[in-house]
């Protein structure tokens, strides 16, 4: 039985790539998705809060500067949603391994240098996550390294950060 966002997906994809366009579900947390093939392009389709898009406009001002992100081709708000035809990046799914804590550590250390430019977007928030806490992490080192950041974020901006924290508990 399809669903809003399956209608909302189909309607969107044959518009923006016609009708050979085909979706295939994918798994995820917080929104909608679809992997699309089209010809020879690959894109994922997210459907999402419309809260998304400040965040998806941070993606592709990333992806301008050289980081892969994923970044919208096209957005559109139907259904109260928004639907974000995404470029494709490939990718592999992650490994408890030294190699890829440390890949992890480069990527998001030079996403944050590329950030500290960024002009923020209306919508967003300079504290994207309300509720950091580590104790969600199950990789013990991961998890102290997050909670020294953690930590560490508390001591520069104290007052904000508790604002957010507090405020949304």
């Amino acid at each position: 039985m399809a669903t809003v966002d399956d209608r909302i997906a189909d309607e969107a994809v044959r518009e923006w790539l016609g009708e050979e366009a085909r979706l295939e579900p994918l798994s995820t947390m917080n929104s909608s998705a679809w992997l699309v093939a089209s010809e020879a392009e690959r894109y994922v389709l997210k459907i999402s809060e419309p809260a998304e898009e400040a965040g998806l406009r941070v993606a592709a001002w990333l992806e301008e500067r050289g980081q892969r992100t994923g970044a919208p081709a096209r957005m559109a708000i139907r259904g109260g949603r928004l639907v974000a035809l995404l470029r494709y990046a490939e990718g592999r799914g992650l490994e408890k391994s030294a190699t890829d804590v440390d890949l992890i550590g480069r990527t998001l250390g030079g996403v944050h240098s590329l950030l500290a430019e960024a002009p923020v977007p209306d919508g967003l928030e300079r504290w994207p996550w309300h509720y950091p806490d580590a104790t969600v992490i199950d990789e013990p080192d991961l998890r102290a390294a997050a909670t020294r950041a953690i930590d560490a974020a508390n001591q520069l901006a104290p007052t904000t950060f508790e604002a957010l924290t507090s405020s949304s508990a």
